[in-house]
């Protein structure tokens, strides 16, 4: 019995096999970040520009309010002056998971969504360091997830929703800087996922 396999551009053409009986297909991929934003919930997180110390401490705290969706994260970016006056030193990061929240030396933000055409907001709670100290404080410590070092600029890691705040779970940042002082912020992309 034979089978019919038509085009799909609905003119009634069967679809064309080469010499080698392949059929001949086109398509198109997209990501599902881009998808994401299209549909209105790719959201952005920043911290304005701190002065971190090199005691360092907690800059970004988020915490998931749903009881039912995940917020992936898709990339993050470290932006650091290299120190204030030798623009030359590095700074220390770690990425904290299930911590509790800081209620001193804060400051409340918010997930803006990247599609400005959308209404969509994010259920997160947001707070970022104030600048007061050497960081917020007033929590409890949870996992450290991992460490790693930046340097002069701005340094980027993309992650395709890797990094997952799960319903009701926690995501903190801590920063410190070798040697001196220096200016820094934290960037994140992320999706809510349905």
């Amino acid at each position: 019995m034979a089978v019919r396999i038509e085009d799909g551009k609905g003119t009634g053409y069967i679809a064309e096999v080469d010499n080698e009986n392949r059929l001949s297909v086109s398509s198109l991929s997209r990501s599902v970040i881009g998808i994401r934003s299209e549909e209105g919930f790719l959201f952005g997180i920043t911290t304005p520009h701190l002065t971190v110390t090199t005691t360092g401490g907690r800059m970004l705290w988020i915490k998931n309010i749903s009881t039912t969706l995940s917020f992936k994260i898709d990339g993050i970016w470290f932006n650091y002056d290299g120190g204030s006056t030798s623009h030359d030193e590095t700074i220390q990061c770690e990425v904290w998971i299930r911590d509790t929240e800081p209620d001193t030396n804060v400051t409340t933000g918010s997930a803006s969504n990247l599609n400005t055409s959308s209404s969509y907001t994010a259920d997160l709670t947001i707070k970022y360091w104030d600048g007061v100290g050497n960081g917020m404080t007033g929590h409890s410590n949870g996992t450290a997830a991992f460490y790693f070092q930046c340097g002069y600029g701005s340094t980027s890691y993309h992650l395709d929703g890797s990094l997952i705040i799960g319903p009701s779970k926690t995501l903190s940042f801590n920063m410190k800087t070798d040697g001196e002082s220096g200016v820094a912020s934290i960037n994140l992309t992320g999706i809510v996922e349905l």
